[in-house]
């Protein structure tokens, strides 16, 4: 989807995860030196997500750095007394940062081959960004805006069932969400 503003995406990401959370919009931080742009809260665990978005244009690397620079400084504050997964969104994944995989040439014009396809559920990106403290809302095999809290390639919440063999839920990923709370806790820049 292409937006006009950043307000128009969150508004529409607030309308897409009300399915499944209770989502409130521009909550300051504790310490009120941030403003992050949804907390969402799940309406059967009540487990808490912090939600930093951009808009998805043509960004230059400089933009996409700030966008994780301000996400890893969230992932240290508390909203609401507590410290939150941060998620970006849109995913940068793919979108922006590729891992080639392969380098062609046609027509005097380089393309690269990323290693996974845009909606794979692994991304190298995604691991590096769990790295920096930080995960993505991702769309994963799915035409769906957004399919799953991914977190250093783990799946935290699903919005819908991942796979077909029935070996995951949709929902929280209960074990999974209790390693991450560990991770953002010990992290340290």
């Amino acid at each position: 989807m292409i937006f006009n503003s950043e307000d128009d995406l969150v508004n529409s990401l607030v309308q897409y995860l009300n399915n499944w959370f209770v989502c409130r919009k521009e909550i300051w931080s504790d310490c009120g030196k941030g403003r992050i742009d949804v907390v969402a809260e799940c309406r059967q665990t009540k487990a808490k997500f912090g939600i930093e978005c951009k808009l998805n244009n043509k960004k230059r690397g400089e933009e996409i750095g700030e966008h994780i620079r301000q996400a890893i400084r969230y992932s240290q504050m508390k909203f609401d007394g507590i410290q939150l997964p941060i998620f970006i969104a849109p995913q940068i994944s793919s979108s922006y940062l590729a891992i080639v995989d392969e380098r062609t040439t046609i027509k005097e014009i380089e393309w690269i081959k990323d290693r996974h396809q845009p909606h794979h559920e692994h991304h190298t990106a995604n691991g590096l960004l769990g790295d920096f403290n930080v995960g993505e809302l991702r769309t994963i095999k799915s035409k769906d805006p957004y399919r799953a809290f991914m977190f250093s390639n783990k799946v935290i919440y699903s919005m819908k069932p991942l796979w077909s063999d029935k070996t995951r839920i949709a929902g929280l990923h209960e074990q999974n969400y209790k390693q991450l709370l560990i991770k953002i806790k010990e992290w340290k820049l």
